[in-house]
């Protein structure tokens, strides 16, 4: 393809048809010189690296190196060509303003380097005059105004100054009264916030809520069995595993995030455990925090779940060598030092059901009356062993241990201590472990052996008996269970023994 040179600038028509004229490619990388090229092309939409500049640029008709800038924009000829094509177009725009755009060049490049010239109509500068010398009188007079004039303004300064200075005053009387309405305002606003505290807190003291009764740590505990430290304790550990609540005959969607709690998250514990520490009524517990009885009862269901499923998950076996690093000295003295766990069955009363059958399978000589069974075990330091379900009071104390596995908690070797009535000793062997339970009674009377022997068994086993009993100090599991929720029982059971380990010093002896 052959290149037909055309020159690059938009005010200049000379191609490779015009003689007489070279032709120089634009420079590429220099973009300082491409910016002084494109003051004279005039063109924004010019190819470095293809287009051309003819000669006709310089002066002198020539580029003599690559760095020689091009002077002239458009000369007469381009001027008088451009004039020529605009005339034969008269519709055509934009050489219209190419002609004007060229004119007013040339016009700029004919003032280029002439003189300005003053117009002959400028009339002439008048000789400068010089200044008469003033007389002695003239400075005198003028000297007698200046000191008036310096009178005057040390007057009216006097004047201005009497002025400040009253001001002053002014501001000053004003600051003492802001200040005194400040105190005023502050003691007025001290008086205001006790009334309004004391006005929150005897609100406070008729709303049933976490916030309002942490005011009174001795009216908490009394409440709810724990202190205020405990209570937290419990509730950090149920903290993040409270999303996983479900309330009974309660629709939830999940993919719907409603928050429609009545209560926070503290009062409903708090709720759920003084309903179990007094036993008290669901409509009564009701009123006193502005919700239905039915929601009360989802409340404590969903709760003493959530806590039995938290702490039924923890391991309680201890370390090897624990069990014999606090085994209390008592222990040790009464010829036990290798006692392993202690355990025993207590019973609550639960009302009698519609069918006869049910009531024969839970019926208990015992107690002379329907109830479920619980195992309790303890590791000699008094520290929570195994806490069972709740199962009918007809069975014995043998089945029991022996479907709640808890002899496999006990090291091998070691000594189970039981009361009388559990028939424990061929399945302790299996286990290999040792089983010591006070002796039966075949003869008229015990022997001074056996009446020595029962007695250490005894005073040994009263600390499972006292872990039993602060277990039971949850008045709930010593009233008459309804037939209708003995589902619940064995729940309330392993919740409240968890929290009663947790919170509380092992019922063990003290060393």
């Amino acid at each position: 393809m052959v290149w037909h040179w055309n020159c690059a600038s938009s005010l200049c028509f000379n191609s490779w048809r015009t003689k007489g004229v070279h032709y120089y490619h634009l420079p590429i990388k220099n973009l300082e010189l491409q910016h002084e090229y494109a003051k004279i092309l005039k063109n924004e939409k010019v190819n470095w690296k293809k287009q051309v500049i003819c000669s006709a640029h310089w002066t002198g008709g020539n580029r003599l190196s690559k760095d020689h800038i091009p002077d002239i924009i458009c000369s007469e000829e381009q001027m008088k060509k451009i004039k020529k094509i605009s005339e034969l177009r008269p519709k055509d725009n934009d050489m219209k303003k190419k002609l004007m755009c060229a004119q007013r060049i040339i016009t700029q490049q004919d003032h280029i380097g002439k003189k300005r010239k003053a117009p002959k109509c400028r009339s002439q500068v008048q000789a400068k005059k010089r200044k008469r010398r003033k007389s002695k009188h003239e400075l005198e007079v003028q000297n007698d105004k200046l000191k008036k004039q310096c009178d005057a303004f040390k007057l009216e300064n006097e004047h201005l100054n009497s002025k400040v200075s009253e001001v002053q005053n002014e501001v000053k009387r004003l600051h003492k009264e802001i200040n005194a309405l400040q105190e005023n305002l502050q003691t007025e606003k001290s008086v205001f916030n006790s009334k309004l505290k004391r006005m929150k807190y005897e609100l406070n003291k008729r709303t049933f809520t976490y916030n309002s009764l942490i005011e009174n740590g001795k009216e908490f505990f009394e409440l709810c069995g724990l202190t205020i430290n405990e209570f937290d304790c419990v509730y950090e550990c149920l903290e993040p595993f409270t999303h996983l609540l479900a309330y009974p005959d309660c629709q939830q969607d999940k993919k719907k995030n409603f928050n429609n709690r009545l209560l926070d998250e503290k009062t409903e514990l708090m709720v759920t455990l003084t309903i179990a520490r007094h036993n008290v009524d669901l409509v009564i517990m009701a009123k006193q925090v502005g919700a239905s009885s039915s929601t009360m009862s989802r409340v404590f269901v969903a709760w003493m779940a959530l806590i039995r499923c938290v702490f039924d998950s923890i391991d309680l076996k201890p370390l090897p060598g624990f069990v014999e690093a606090f085994l209390p000295k008592k222990f040790v003295d009464a010829g036990y030092a290798e006692c392993g766990i202690l355990g025993d069955n207590t019973e609550t009363w639960v009302s009698q059901f519609e069918n006869y059958d049910i009531n024969n399978l839970t019926f208990s000589h015992y107690k002379n009356h329907t109830t479920g069974k619980v195992s309790v075990w303890i590791y000699p330091h008094g520290a929570l062993c195994k806490c069972s379900e709740a199962y009918p009071g007809t069975i014995s104390d043998e089945q029991i241990t022996e479907q709640i596995n808890v002899l496999d908690l006990c090291p091998k070797g070691k000594i189970v201590m039981t009361d009388k009535g559990f028939a424990i000793t061929d399945l302790c062997h299996e286990k290999g472990l040792h089983h010591n339970r006070p002796p039966m009674k075949f003869k008229h009377q015990y022997d001074e052996n056996e009446v020595s022997l029962n007695f250490d068994i005894a005073t040994l086993r009263i600390h499972n008996e006292n872990a039993i009993g602060r277990i039971r100090d949850w008045s709930i599991l010593n009233a008459c269970w309804p037939a209708g929720r003995v589902d619940l029982l064995g729940t309330c059971w392993i919740a409240l023994a968890h929290i009663v380990n947790l919170t509380k010093e092992p019922s063990g002896p003290k060393d």
